[in-house]
């Protein structure tokens, strides 16, 4: 495919965002020197690698905000401590992929051993509701608003958690939507508690009471909590007759998790086709709801299938540098990217390498002939990441589809993404993920500039929706559909 090498990095397994605070979980604390020569380095590799770094800080602003937190450091700490004191470093630079994980060690502690609080939220309106328990028996009613947990309010504990999630400026619908899928790793990581946890709530139809739950660890929440019985396919259609319509749901644009599941999405785009003919639909839903991945191909050819005029995901790619940081040894290997990455970039402004302009990833698209010309819809939300986010700009920006939905993550003028440099500090273990590519989209956002895409029609759950199981979001645009039909 045209856009093979245009990839953006997938968050770390099992995590969307790595967030700032780490289980200590006995680690042994280290003098401050040392965790000042791992922050040393970590700048050296920022200034040499990041291809963006500058965009809401000037260098002189960042290295004092550098300066300031090797200042701060004046007594021995955990690599957890060390990992919160870098926050104001990523708040300056305000890039959801430059990520600081903690070491490996006491991240697959929280992920296994870690006693964690087994309940699945929502952030609706600015308040935390219930979706779900992760335990084998329900205590507290589905789409409550939890008031306190251990007397810690629910307004506090959001913001301490989103304070945690790294985000592209002022996306703050990103960090909602990752606190909602790491609630419990997130909690234990904030407050430290290890249950039982009391729960004070107020249901959906005004009753207060307080509940009280025991901890659970991940491993014993994946052997106890079942969820929904269904599972689907990361990728389906389903033709809707009362509404003449096909509601295409994509969970991901990554390649690799489709081939896992038996899927060419190049065969699944062909068949897709056939049966939209076949079944004379009107309209096509395109659900894109927490999907990512890496491949800007995929956006390319889901965008194939309803494209009317030429169109491209990027207008142009930016790196830092055609040869490895100084601190390469210390990082996982990328030789496929400093190899190759030469003939494709030139020196440009500010001493950044641009895409040469004779790429063909730059090219303009020619629309298919197969193209369903029916009117559609996109769904997304702030999980909608990465090639996602990048086909929910295409959709929009060429006028070929309305956005439902949320604002999608990332930023609307360009992402950094890509490859991405993983250094291991030498001292501390901490892992700084460092993107290696910046992405400037195609076309002109109508919208505010430090935040992602944002919707046509916002539409977003309610804690009704959550008491009822019910997916509002679907049954909105349904009901809209419908009645214009």
């Amino acid at each position: 495919m045209r856009m093979e090498r245009c990839v953006w990095s997938l968050i770390a397994a099992g995590a969307l965002a790595t967030p700032l605070l780490a289980q200590p979980n006995g680690s042994a604390a280290l003098y401050p020197e040392l965790l000042r020569d791992d922050l040393e380095i970590w700048r050296t590799a920022l200034h040499e690698a990041h291809p963006d770094p500058y965009r809401y800080v000037t260098r002189k602003d960042l290295d004092r905000t550098i300066d300031a937190v090797r200042d701060d450091i004046k007594v021995p700490m955990t690599a957890s401590a060390f990992v919160q004191a870098l926050r104001p470093v990523l708040d300056a630079i305000g890039d959801a992929h430059t990520r600081v994980a903690p070491p490996s060690y006491e991240q697959e502690y929280l992920q296994d051993q870690a006693p964690l609080i087994p309940l699945a939220v929502r952030v609706i309106d600015g308040g935390l509701y219930v979706e779900e328990e992760l335990k084998g028996f329900r205590s507290i009613p589905p789409g409550s608003l939890i008031l306190s947990i251990n007397g810690i309010p629910a307004g506090r504990i959001i913001e301490q958690l989103c304070a945690t999630i790294p985000t592209d400026a002022q996306n703050h619908t990103y960090r909602y939507r990752v606190l909602e899928s790491q609630f419990p790793e997130l909690y234990h990581r904030v407050f430290e508690d290890k249950g039982p946890f009391e729960v004070h709530y107020r249901s959906v139809d005004g009753k207060e009471g307080r509940q009280q739950i025991f901890a659970l660890t991940g491993e014993e929440i994946r052997n106890t909590f079942r969820g929904a019985d269904e599972v689907l396919s990361p990728w389906h259609a389903a033709y809707l007759p009362d509404h003449h319509s096909t509601w295409w749901t994509i969970r991901t644009f990554d390649a690799e998790e489709l081939q896992e599941e038996g899927i060419r999405y190049e065969r699944f785009i062909d068949g897709l086709r056939k049966d939209l003919r076949k079944n004379e639909v009107r309209t096509l839903v395109i659900d894109v709801r927490g999907a990512g991945g890496m491949e800007l191909a995929m956006a390319e050819a889901v965008m194939s299938v309803i494209a009317q005029q030429p169109y491209r995901v990027v207008q142009d790619m930016m790196i830092r540098s055609v040869v490895p940081p100084t601190h390469y040894d210390l990082m996982t290997p990328l030789p496929e990217f400093y190899g190759t990455v030469d003939a494709n970039y030139l020196l440009g402004a500010h001493g950044t390498y641009n895409l040469r302009p004779d790429d063909p990833l730059t090219d303009l698209v020619e629309p298919s002939a197969k193209g369903f010309n029916g009117k559609v819809y996109v769904v997304c939300d702030g999980l909608t990441r990465e090639a996602g986010a990048s086909f929910v700009m295409m959709a929009k920006r060429s006028g070929r589809a309305r956005i439902v939905g949320e604002e999608v993550a990332g930023n609307t003028v360009s992402n950094c993404g890509g490859r991405e440099l993983v250094l291991t500090a030498p001292n501390s273990k901490v892992r700084f993920h460092i993107p290696l590519i910046r992405y400037i989209h195609e076309g002109a956002s109508t919208g505010p500039l430090d935040h992602g895409e944002m919707p046509h029609h916002p539409v977003s759950r309610t804690p009704r929706s959550l008491a009822g199981g019910r997916d509002h979001v679907k049954d909105v645009l349904l009901e809209m559909i419908f009645e214009l039909q």
